[in-house]
């Protein structure tokens, strides 16, 4: 019985070698400045009196920034480095270093406890990690949005 596991496991690692066509995995920890977020509709009725967050996901990484009121010019500053480790695989395109590894950066309205017992989306929009990712590790490459 025990060797029918290994061959089943053995199957399904072979399987994940053929989908991702056996390309060079390379880990990479990313550390992704939030600074501050201007011209958020604060006279809106469901955002008036709640925090607002940042949150950049993919499926189940998650990282997130505590909540931040707005201040007397209805800027929201968090000032805040969120990390993330990714993999990144060798891209079979000629041009491109990795395949892209898109993930989601969203601007929340955090849940008041009161009348919002959710999260509001207020802007969002994705950011490929690899075109940030090199093999030198004394490179950092940064792009201010």
């Amino acid at each position: 019985m025990p060797m029918r596991k290994s061959l089943s496991f053995e199957r399904l690692r072979k399987a994940a070698q053929v989908r991702s066509g056996a390309r060079d995995a390379h880990k990479f920890q990313f550390e992704i400045y939030i600074g501050a977020c201007a011209g958020i509709d604060l006279t809106r009725s469901d955002l008036v009196g709640r925090t607002f967050s940042v949150k950049v996901s993919r499926q189940a990484k998650i990282a997130m920034t505590h909540g931040a009121v707005p201040d007397e010019e209805g800027i929201v500053r968090w000032d805040e480095v969120l990390g993330l480790g990714v993999t990144l695989y060798a891209s079979k395109k000629g041009g491109q270093l990795f395949s892209e590894k898109a993930f989601r950066l969203v601007v929340l309205a955090n849940p008041d406890g009161k009348r919002h017992k959710r999260h509001t989306e207020i802007a969002s929009f994705e950011i490929n990690l690899a075109a940030f990712a090199s093999l030198n590790p004394a490179e950092t490459i940064t792009d201010e949005q």
